[in-house]
């Protein structure tokens, strides 16, 4: 499956951390995915972008060698002072600021105590919509303001009738929708039309990700866009 953006908000994890921290973009021009700003691997400033991760507990760390000596030899975990330069990866053909676009399972190196801090999760979570197709795998070329293919209008549609015994239905109102006809001039067409939607809207930064699909009627999507 393809990995995701990491986004403003995406979590931290240290291997010698006791807890998970936030990645944090200064309030740049940046393209958005899901109504959050994309990351690149310049972004790993330490205190600025990468916050600590609670306390280190790791003895190459001189704090902590020297908190564990004084209390003869017991672990004495000291506060985590992040001290990385720049994440390892990136997408290099999808540049953020010029830079590669910083994604979920990205690392970079704490040289203080040897530890390496990795973006465990993209930070789309809440921010993802996670509809009733987040199931589906995403093709490589998903990205903020793209229209769904015809294979994943194929696909959501085959899904939607899986679980519909057959039907195809509103994933708003569960009313059951008929096939779109080709559009004529002087006929206007039924409103009970399935549409593929984008649940956050492309001028919003919603993508052509599975988990931004539902499918509505026309008459339920042009009500959505009137509001």
């Amino acid at each position: 499956m393809p990995k995701e953006y990491a986004v403003d908000g995406a979590t931290l994890e240290c291997k010698w951390g006791d807890s998970k921290s936030k990645l944090a973009v200064l309030p740049t021009s940046r393209v958005k995915v899901g109504g959050k700003c994309k990351t690149n691997i310049t972004d790993c400033k330490p205190m600025v972008n990468v916050k600590p991760c609670g306390k280190c507990k790791s003895m190459l760390n001189p704090a902590v060698a020297a908190a564990t000596a004084a209390a003869q030899g017991k672990l004495q975990p000291m506060p985590c002072t992040p001290a990385c330069s720049i994440w390892i990866g990136g997408k290099t053909n999808d540049l953020v600021g010029k830079k590669p676009a910083l994604m979920k399972g990205d690392k970079t190196v704490c040289p203080l105590g040897v530890g390496m801090i990795q973006v465990k999760d993209s930070g789309q979570g809440s921010g993802k919509p996670g509809g009733p197709y987040a199931h589906l795998d995403d093709l490589e070329d998903v990205g903020s303001g793209k229209d769904f293919t015809q294979k994943q209008k194929s696909e959501i549609i085959k899904e939607n009738m899986k679980k519909n015994n057959g039907d195809v239905k509103s994933d708003l109102s569960g009313e059951k929708l008929v096939k779109p006809k080709k559009s004529q001039k002087g006929v206007t067409p039924d409103p009970n039309e399935w549409q593929i939607d984008h649940i956050v809207s492309k001028d919003k930064g919603g993508s052509n990700s599975y988990s931004n699909a539902q499918v509505l009627s026309r008459n339920e999507n042009r009500i959505k866009w009137n509001k």
